[in-house]
């Protein structure tokens, strides 16, 4: 009696015959816009993944929450800011990634020494990705105080979108109408650091 009775499933309407489109262990199947299609098991270590399209199924690399590449520069580059809330590009500060992943994030860590004296003032570091300024940092006066030395550090987590090559850079001002800041001019501070880590999304 087919009344009593429900279809719980059958075999597609193009009659595809799956034993010959599944041959490989660990094959999967998805349809795409035509129909049922075969996806070959990736290699060790690949997850299973949407593609760029968001048209189909691929294997890929496992980019979430991991350290994909670091890159470090230490030089020991001095720069000399006279002006008055006037920004001049630190010398040496510039350092390039080519990022994986547009979901990647760049953690950037500058490090260096200033020093000024008494009457020097206020000074503000702004952070740089190519042409944008994405972070200022200020720093007090007392920092400077009696020709003392004060490291200068920033630590900057960016999302900036992108597979193409970026660059960072550090610019530096100060407020007080005295005597220079000097950047990065201390030898017994081993130099001016800077790293970028990129950091699977």
């Amino acid at each position: 009696d087919g009344s009593k009775w429900t279809k719980l499933a059958a075999k597609g309407v193009d009659g595809t015959d799956l034993t010959t489109t599944l041959t490989t262990q660990g094959d999967i199947l998805f349809r795409d816009g035509s129909g049922l299609q075969r996806l070959a098991i990736g290699t060790a270590g690949q997850i299973l993944k949407v593609n760029s399209g968001a048209t189909a199924l691929e294997y890929g690399a496992d980019e979430g929450g991991k350290i994909l590449q670091v890159v470090h520069s230490k030089n020991s580059n001095g720069t000399t800011i006279s002006a008055q809330n006037s920004f001049t590009d630190i010398s040496g500060s510039s350092i390039s990634i080519t990022p994986t992943a547009t979901s990647s994030k760049i953690l950037h860590i500058w490090n260096t020494g200033a020093y000024g004296s008494d009457n020097s003032g206020n000074f503000t570091f702004q952070v740089f990705r190519d042409s944008t300024e994405i972070r200022k940092v200020g720093m007090g006066a007392h920092n400077l105080n009696n020709e003392g030395s004060s490291g200068a550090t920033t630590i900057t987590l960016d999302e900036p979108s992108t597979t193409s090559q970026i660059t960072y850079k550090i610019k530096g001002a100060k407020s007080g109408s005295g005597n220079p800041l000097y950047v990065n001019q201390q030898s017994n501070l081993n130099g001016q650091h800077n790293i970028l880590i990129e950091i699977g999304g």
